[in-house]
Formats: structure tokens, sequence, C-alpha cells
């Protein structure tokens, strides 16, 4: 197994670079680490956002020793300006989902 950590932008203040530098020389001991550093894209003026919903719904189930948790997010969004497409957005529209699902046993 080999983890490939993408990062977005630059750290710009000293000890934030300590603590990412103390953080992979840890990890790499377990496992193959590899670090990109891309530059972040600025678009140049900021976008106003026009309308966002959304839903969350979870549950867990706990007995006989087990725990099961599962969630979901979704969330929508639509831009004032609707031919905008950057980011996290096509169009002037984004919808992002969340999935996830942990589970353990309890002592």
């Amino acid at each position: 197994m080999r983890l490939n950590l993408l990062c977005v932008g630059r750290l710009s203040l000293p000890y934030l670079n300590d603590g990412c530098a103390e953080f992979a020389g840890r990890l790499k001991r377990y496992l193959p680490l590899s670090i990109t550093e891309i530059k972040e894209h600025k678009t140049g003026s900021k976008q106003d956002l026009d309308s966002a919903d959304g839903i969350e719904l979870s549950a867990g189930l706990r007995g006989y020793g087990f725990s099961v948790d599962v969630e979901y997010q979704m969330v929508s969004g639509e831009l004032v300006e609707s031919s905008y497409t950057g980011g996290l957005y096509l169009n002037g529209e984004t919808e992002l989902d969340l999935l996830a699902f942990e589970g353990g046993y309890m002592l």
C-alpha cells in the first residue's frame, strides 16, 4: 500500500511546515509516502451564492457488542451567475454527496 497526498496551495507559516514534516516523518515509517503540491487557482472575483439546499440522514445500530453508524449528506447550490464554471461549480451549479459507514466492536 502507498499513500499519495495531493496538496492544493502552499503552507505559508513556518510552524505549519514543521508540523507537516513531523507528521510525514512518522507516516514514512509505516508506508511509502509521496506529497505533491499544486498551485492554487485564483478565480479573480468571488461568486455570490443564490441558493443552497441540503439534507442529512443518519442512523446507528448497537447490539451484542457491535456498533454500526451510517450517514448520508447531500448539498446542492446555485450561483447568481449561471455561466460560471470553476472549483466545485459547473455552469453555476454544484451537488455534493457524502456517504459514510463506520463500525466497530465495543469492549
